[in-house]
């Protein structure tokens, strides 16, 4: 007798449902299932089902195919919108620009020639070899000043733990709200050689006899250093996102192995921010070569002319403005922003062999300033009031008949005259409209 546990020969050769030939897709055509039979029955439902399966399959492939077609025309169409509107608004005045820098003849009484001679004019004169230092010296000096500034910020505030660090988007912002020119005015009454008022507090401190300075603004390092405070703001916003996105591995491993915290920084952290530097630093490059408040109304004064201001003059004239050699000027202009703007384009493309910005979930070590964390609190409290102290002093002298420094005996002076002959003045009514 054999054992009823044993398997018998009929359950030893039938094969299970899942490896039935005509349960997959592919193989359907190949065993057709057979139509007699209850067995039979449920697995051609099965090969129907599986069929369905697939033209519903193909089907959701080919609407996909299509939604994604549709998205990239409309994508083509709003890149060829937006590429119209730039050559509009971009073509036509430098086109008009070039033509007119060939056109010479500045008066009335002379017949407008095509030629070469508003270039000879400019390469003549022996201003323009001046005009051109001046301008690379101050964009370059304005824009490492900035970078020195707006990156040290951004270190402290991103990977340091120095108290009330995050209040300086505060200052940034509010930096941001008030136009540059208001700025320019406040730090004319504040560092002005004779009767400003930093000048007049530092000669009264010091007993010095001197009627003027020993600061003076109107010069080109004058010139630099207010733009340079200027475009801090900007760098610090360009420079926080890379310095908080870095990848702390290598930081970690320089502390473990002992290196201090300059160490890290010139050994770790600089190198790995090197490509964003780099691309700030032209950036700002570019925006002070085009810069004209700093230069109008610090420079010109000062005797110091930049590009902007040169071109600006040349339209300005007493009689009748120049426009052919003001579009020379241009053009020379032009070309150093184009060659910043080429050095910006490398430096960017060249930024993506060096990725510090990954899709990591971790957080940027924060370096323990110990003792100096004070240091640099009182540093990012002291370098927002570069922004303010112009502002207040432009303020104190909105309520001055004239101006005069602040003082006890200048309070009794304060007036609204000066803000009630503004709002009352056609001019504001027109220029409000």
């Amino acid at each position: 007798m054999r054992p009823s546990s044993l398997p018998t020969s009929n359950s030893r050769r039938k094969a299970p449902k899942s490896i039935a030939p005509w349960a997959t897709t592919t193989s359907a055509k190949m065993f057709p299932p057979s139509t007699s039979g209850t067995k039979n029955t449920s697995v051609k439902i099965q090969w129907q089902t599986s069929k369905k399966n697939t033209n519903f399959s193909t089907d959701s492939l080919l609407k996909s195919r299509e939604t994604c077609g549709m998205k990239s025309n409309k994508s083509r169409w709003i890149m060829l919108l937006v590429g119209a509107v730039l050559i509009y608004l971009i073509v036509p005045p430098f086109f008009f620009l070039i033509k007119t820098s060939f056109v010479s003849g500045d008066t009335l009484f002379q017949t407008p020639t095509f030629g070469l001679e508003n270039y000879r004019k400019v390469l003549s004169s022996a201003s323009t070899i001046q005009i051109l230092v001046n301008t690379l010296l101050f964009a370059i000096g304005s824009s490492l000043l900035g970078l020195l500034i707006g990156g040290t910020l951004a270190w402290i505030v991103e990977r340091t733990n120095t108290p009330l660090r995050k209040l300086v988007y505060v200052a940034v912002f509010l930096h941001f709200a008030t136009p540059g020119i208001l700025r320019v005015i406040g730090w004319i009454l504040l560092l002005g050689p004779k009767s400003g008022y930093i000048n007049v507090l530092i000669r009264k401190l010091f007993s010095l006899p001197q009627t003027s300075g020993p600061l003076n603004i109107f010069s080109l390092p004058g010139m630099i250093m207010i733009e340079g405070l200027m475009w801090a703001s900007l760098v610090f916003l360009l420079m926080a996102a890379p310095l908080r996105s870095m990848d702390p591995a290598l930081e970690e491993a320089a502390a473990i192995s002992g290196a201090g915290i300059m160490k890290t920084l010139r050994k770790i952290t600089l190198p790995l921010a090197l490509p964003s530097i780099l691309s700030v630093l032209l950036l700002a490059f570019v925006r002070c070569l085009e810069a004209f408040e700093v230069p109008a109304l610090i420079g010109v004064p000062a005797g110091v002319h930049v590009f902007t201001t040169k071109i600006w003059l040349e339209i300005k004239r007493d009689v009748f403005p120049d426009y052919g050699v003001a579009s020379a000027y241009s053009v020379f202009a032009l070309t150093l922003v184009g060659i910043g703007l080429y050095l910006y384009g490398r430096a960017t493309r060249a930024s993506y062999k060096f990725f510090t910005i990954t899709g990591k979930g971790y957080r940027p070590r924060v370096t323990d300033l110990g003792k100096w964390r004070f240091l640099t609190m009182i540093l990012i409290c002291v370098l927002p009031l570069f922004d303010l102290l112009p502002l207040l002093m432009l303020a104190w002298s909105s309520f001055l008949p004239y101006y005069a420094e602040p003082s006890v005996e200048a309070l009794s002076r304060l007036t609204l005259n000066n803000y009630l002959n503004t709002l009352g003045s056609f001019r504001t009514i027109t220029s409000v409209k």
